[in-house]
């Protein structure tokens, strides 16, 4: 999304996601699984501490029937204006905002807008079909791109046996007015520790994005200073 009103100051942060869809991404690509295309309403209204957590949660998402939560959290430091929907500020459209933040802390600051998902097992490579996640983007717009942007998946635990965490990593997500297309394959993921290990996509039960800021620049009243 982008912002329609005009405005002096510089944005802290806005990354939007269109739709997040499990595909196959070579030239032949005929295999799609809509995870997510925001068309569940959804807002956050209080920003989470690291302590007290404050989702907003939606049932019955997307066609593995998930069940969402939406969290934005801000750690050592407080948020000024900020944002974060699905299908409220834009028809269709994950949209995440942030003016600026205020540190409550010597320490670094860490900032993160998170969407998780857990859903019923399934095969999410439809028989070999799929190869990736792609996350859709509308723009992506700035003064500070984040840390990295992250994607966790996670399999169910069973009879008390620990379950498995894998993740991957973006570290150079780019600022775009445009829309454009974030691809995830299957096989760049690893253990969340970062030992190998890829995830059998036909029993995770659990998926988590995040956009990470660790010890953004200090911004008060939407200026960079």
């Amino acid at each position: 999304m982008i912002i329609q009103e005009p405005s002096l100051s510089r944005r802290r942060t806005l990354a939007v996601v269109v739709a997040i869809v499990v595909a196959q991404v070579t030239r032949c690509a005929n295999a799609e699984l809509i995870l997510d295309d925001f068309d569940n309403p959804a807002e956050v209204t209080e920003f989470s501490n690291g302590f007290e957590q404050h989702p907003a949660v939606t049932e019955h998402v997307g066609e593995l029937d998930a069940t969402r939560e939406l969290l934005f959290t801000a750690r050592l430091t407080n948020p000024n204006k900020w944002s974060f929907d699905s299908d409220i500020r834009t028809s269709s459209v994950l949209s995440a905002e942030l003016k600026g933040h205020t540190r409550t802390n010597a320490n670094s600051a860490i900032i993160t807008f998170v969407s998780s998902y857990t859903f019923s097992p399934l095969d999410l490579t439809e028989n070999g079909a799929n190869n990736a996640f792609l996350f859709d983007f509308q723009s992506y717009q700035g003064s500070e791109l984040p840390l990295f942007f992250r994607v966790f998946v996670s399999t169910p635990i069973v009879s008390g046996t620990p379950r498995d965490v894998f993740a991957a990593f973006v570290f150079d997500l780019k600022f775009s007015d445009g829309p454009f297309s974030l691809e995830i394959p299957f096989s760049s993921f690893t253990f969340r520790d970062g030992s190998p290990g890829t995830p059998n996509l036909s029993t995770l039960n659990e998926l988590t994005f995040d956009f990470s800021f660790y010890n953004p620049v200090k911004i008060s009243n939407g200026r960079l200073k």
